[in-house]
């Protein structure tokens, strides 16, 4: 079973991940609140094992917590951990994406995963609505030379990206 990554900043509100994207797509917000949850996504008509990122590592944090990291660098440990267990990488850039989900894009070309980005159709039919405009083409650039798979798909919006994920028309088998 293939396994996927989808990057993004968490949507937490009162104590609760029930608005983050990932519920939506995934159907449960006990998925993301512990790694240990079985999690199979259905992604391009493909069931794919859900790997990342995970809001809490019960479990892992401990070990690293033994070895005297900080609480960030036990995040960007166990993140890093999940991309190099991945087989694709989807990630979607709209208004408000963060610094965090350049740097897991960058990490995963890094270690050669096959791409899937989405990004928001502007307004003024300028390419790219992200303020990340820069790394993500460099990104590209760096996944021509690792012979990694890398497409960007414009969309309208949060609701067509999560719709396309579920119901796209294109299979990860030919990206």
């Amino acid at each position: 079973m293939r396994k996927v990554y989808v990057a993004g900043s968490f949507y937490k509100e009162n104590d609760s991940l029930k608005n983050d994207f990932r519920v939506k797509l995934l159907g449960s917000e006990d998925i993301l609140w512990n790694e240990n949850e079985e999690a199979k996504v259905e992604i391009f008509h493909e069931t794919m094992k859900y790997v990342g990122p995970f809001f809490y590592y019960p479990e892992k944090e401990k070990e690293f917590k033994k070895i005297g990291m900080t609480e960030q660098e036990t995040v960007v440990a166990l993140e890093k951990r999940a991309i190099e267990s991945c087989d694709l990488f989807v990630s979607y850039f709209g208004t408000k994406s963060s610094p965090g989900t350049v740097a897991e894009l960058i990490y995963a070309v890094e270690y050669g995963k096959d791409i899937f980005l989405f990004y928001l159709k502007t307004e003024n039919n300028r390419w790219l609505k992200s303020e990340y405009w820069f790394p993500i083409l460099m990104a590209k650039e760096i996944s021509n030379k690792n012979d990694s798979k890398f497409i960007m798909r414009e969309v309208i919006s949060a609701r067509e990206y999560l719709n396309f994920l579920r119901e796209g028309n294109i299979s990860y088998g030919r990206l």
